[in-house]
């Protein structure tokens, strides 16, 4: 329902319920009360699933309406017995008034000798109460109601009514929309909301009454009323409830007042948290999950990285220590073959040149320049060096000679010179 329906016309309101039930796979049934007494009520598609209730001085709204044309082939009994029930109605929930939604046909029609007064309802009367200003939606107490949603077989069905009031532009209230929850509706809702594989769910009244579980235990005790929380079978639900007690005020039995306090708990390796709904009745949600389903993928991770990280670790050590064996062997070799070995040979052929050994040399040019190149400017300088001594050498053997024979005609003058004198003498 919306305010684009015109909620005035039967067949506009049924024609909303038909496309939600067609197009968005609604699977709840849905109905309309007005404050003149009339409802519409759809429940899924095939026999039974249309119900239609007027007052007895009911008019047709228009001959194009399918709805509106119930009655048309009512008997003369049906009419008098409609008027002693001081209602029309049509569409037998178990079986007859049908619906097919490919033909988009409503037909099938018959009577049904009930009374239902719309506006004396709880969840009309319920929603009825609120005004512009406080319009929301409400929910029933737990209640046996005709029919029921998905899942159900008809009869009896024990659930609740979740409803929203309309209203004019006056502020009266025109009509209320409803639908109604089983507990096996709940039950499918609450499972498809659980996300970890040991996560639990569950509705309760303010009282500690189930209403709703994700587990598959029945919600109804020996005796046939509504099992307390407190008692359930599965382990989670009892050890919350008890926990979410052990919290209430001496005296008190309402867990709505946990509304006014933290909603996360930790207790009993469970993670859960607590919802109290603000309309009335104040239906109490909780739901949780071992803490091994929040943290169980990242512990799982951690110890992965941890032991990725031992492994890398013992790995880098083992490959540091061979790289550093390797390089001081590589260091050792290059040490030896572009350092010691190469101070070495010069070191002979010093050793060589220094008695004029030239083998050393001549020995060297036939290696073909195994050693490093600065050996051979070394050779080359040397050689020069050696020329320039031999040069140096050859030098003064001829200065010596010279002098000498310079000193022998010197020699030879005295002697003359002496021997003059003598003779004068």
């Amino acid at each position: 329902m919306s305010a684009y329906v015109n909620k005035s016309s039967k067949q506009a309101i049924f024609n909303n319920f038909a496309y939600a039930v067609k197009y968005k796979n609604t699977q709840l049934n849905m109905y309309y009360g007005t404050n003149t007494g009339e409802l519409i009520l759809l429940q899924q598609s095939g026999p039974g699933s249309i119900v239609v209730f007027t007052p007895a001085n009911y008019v047709p709204d228009s001959p194009d309406c399918q709805i509106c044309q119930f009655s048309k082939n009512f008997t003369a009994n049906d009419m008098y017995w409609s008027k002693i029930h001081n209602t029309l109605s049509a569409g037998e929930i178990e079986s007859v008034g049908n619906w097919d939604p490919n033909r988009w046909i409503a037909d099938g029609f018959v009577n049904i000798n009930i009374t239902f007064v719309v506006v004396k309802r709880p969840w009309y009367i319920r929603a009825a109460s609120l005004t512009p200003a406080t319009q929301t939606v409400l929910y029933t107490d737990p209640y046996l109601f005709a029919g029921g949603g998905a899942g159900q077989t008809g009869g009896a069905t024990a659930g609740i009514t979740a409803t929203y009031p309309f209203f004019d532009a006056q502020g009266n209230v025109v009509g209320v929309y409803g639908t109604d929850i089983g507990f096996t509706d709940m039950h499918n809702m609450l499972v498809s909301f659980v996300q970890t594989p040991h996560a639990f769910m569950y509705v309760m009244t303010r009282q500690g009454s189930l209403i709703g579980v994700s587990t598959n235990e029945t919600i109804i005790d020996a005796a046939g009323n509504l099992k307390q929380a407190t008692a359930a079978i599965d382990p989670n639900i009892q050890f919350t409830a008890n926990y979410l007690q052990n919290l209430l005020p001496a005296g008190t039995n309402d867990y709505s007042f946990l509304g006014n306090q933290q909603s996360m708990y930790q207790a009993n390796g469970l993670y859960f948290q607590i919802r109290v709904m603000p309309q009335e009745p104040k239906y109490i949600i909780v739901n949780g999950a071992p803490t091994s389903d929040y943290t169980g993928d990242i512990d799982s991770v951690l110890d992965s990285l941890a032991a990725t990280l031992t492994r890398d670790v013992r790995n880098i050590i083992g490959i540091a220590v061979g790289v550093f064996v390797a390089m001081v062997s590589i260091s050792c070799i290059l040490t030896y073959f572009t350092v010691s070995v190469p101070l070495a040979k010069i070191t002979k052929i010093m050793v060589q040149a220094t008695s004029f050994d030239f083998s050393a040399f001549k020995a060297m040019e036939s290696q073909n320049a195994n050693i490093i190149s600065e050996l051979g400017t070394m050779e080359g300088v040397f050689y020069k060096m050696i020329e320039k001594f031999a040069s140096s050498i050859k030098a003064n053997r001829e200065l010596s000679g010279a002098g000498a024979g310079m000193q022998s005609q010197i020699s030879s003058h005295n002697r003359n010179t002496a021997t003059g004198n003598d003779r004068k003498a």
